[in-house]
C-alpha cells in the first residue's frame, strides 16, 4: 500500500491523498499501534511503521500513541532499562 500511494501521490491532487491517508490509511494505523506490544510482540514496530513515515509528514505529530510507543520502544532497549520478561 506504500508503494501504491508513493508512486501516486504526484498524480493524485492533494486533497485527495490527504482523505486517503486520514480517513483510510491513519486509523488502521494506530489500531495496530495501540494494540502493538513492546514487550511482547515479536516483529518491531520500525519494521512495518518506517514505510509510512515520510507519507505521514506533520500527520506523526497528532499521532500521539504513535509517539509513545516509540519512546516506550525506545526506553525499553536502553541496556540500563531492559526487562527481562518470562
Amino acid at each position: 500500500m506504500v508503494a501504491v500511494l508513493d508512486a501516486w501521490k504526484d498524480l493524485m491532487p492533494a486533497w485527495m491523498l490527504t482523505h486517503v491517508l486520514e480517513q483510510l490509511v491513519f486509523p488502521k494505523l494506530q489500531a495496530e499501534v495501540d494494540a502493538w506490544n513492546p514487550l511482547t510482540d515479536t516483529v518491531p514496530i520500525h519494521a512495518w511503521i518506517h514505510p509510512w513515515l515520510p507519507l505521514m509528514g506533520w500527520y506523526y505529530y497528532y499521532y500521539y500513541t504513535l509517539f509513545l510507543s516509540f519512546s516506550l520502544c525506545v526506553y525499553l532497549k536502553r541496556p540500563l532499562f531492559q526487562v527481562n520478561v518470562g
